[in-house]
């Protein structure tokens, strides 16, 4: 198993920029994520409420997890069964409170296996765990996620599906992060969407198991865009150096790497 260890407390820094909304007890912007110490679970402010990784435990926060040994906080990647999980305190608890022993695609059944259609298998989506797919290679090293700013881009941002966010945004050099998935066919496909902030996250946590199965030209060290707008003039990215994400510039020149499910 793959072990990603987080602060007890991980908190997605703001840039000083407002966004859309907050959450409240405790304060908080659209796309932070706290560990409840009170519930033993870690949530994200959706931009009006705490949503919970999983089930709210007030009982546990024991002494901590085993197999591998972790505290109260510590998230992995489950490598045997592919998923997410969050220790609570005293068990290792899927994200989403999905089942394990989930089942990859057919012929492609373990994450970073390439598939007869040309893409690569990342793994589950860490909150509908359906399968995600990724190409082979980055689609840009140098795009912005909108050549300017000011503007309410998304109407509804989510913080985990990156096709929803995908969908609300103009095929347009406007967009060029986005147009680079819009405009892909990889394998023949034409849904690639860029991923949102969960989802950039789970790609960075699941890197090294990607790219241990060699069909990919690897992640690079660096800032890579997440589809989640961080108010009128940042968007969230996904830093694939030690896993942080921090609100940016949309006009910023960053890379891009493309999935779909």
């Amino acid at each position: 198993m793959n072990r990603l260890v987080m602060l007890f407390v991980l908190h997605i820094l703001l840039w000083g920029v407002p966004a859309f909304a907050q959450c409240a007890n405790p304060a908080a912007d659209e796309g932070e994520i706290i560990y409840n110490t009170d519930y033993n679970v870690h949530q994200y402010c959706n931009g009006s409420a705490w949503i919970a990784f999983g089930a709210l435990n007030p009982g546990a926060g024991g002494s901590g997890c085993g197999v591998p040994t972790g505290i109260a906080g510590d998230l992995m990647y489950n490598s045997a069964y592919h998923v997410l999980q969050y220790c609570d305190g005293d068990d290792w608890r899927a994200v989403g409170g999905g089942m394990v022993g989930l089942s990859g695609p057919s012929g492609c059944t373990n994450i970073g296996d390439l598939c007869a259609d040309g893409t690569v298998f990342a793994g589950y989506h860490p909150i509908t765990q359906e399968h995600l797919f990724i190409p082979t290679t980055d689609q840009g090293t140098t795009s912005a996620w909108k050549t300017s700013t000011g503007v309410n881009d998304i109407a509804t941002d989510s913080t985990y599906d990156g096709r929803a966010n995908t969908n609300q945004v103009a095929n347009s050099t406007t967009f060029p992060a986005f147009k680079l998935c819009k405009d892909l066919t990889t394998g023949g496909h034409s849904d690639w969407y860029l991923p949102a902030q969960v989802e950039a996250y789970y790609l960075w946590s699941v890197r090294g198991t990607i790219e241990a199965g060699g069909n990919i030209t690897n992640f690079q060290n660096a800032i890579y865009w997440s589809s989640t707008e961080n108010g009128t003039t940042n968007a969230w990215n996904q830093f694939f150096t030690d896993g942080l994400q921090n609100g940016s510039n949309k006009a910023n020149a960053m890379w891009v790497r493309c999935v779909r499910r």
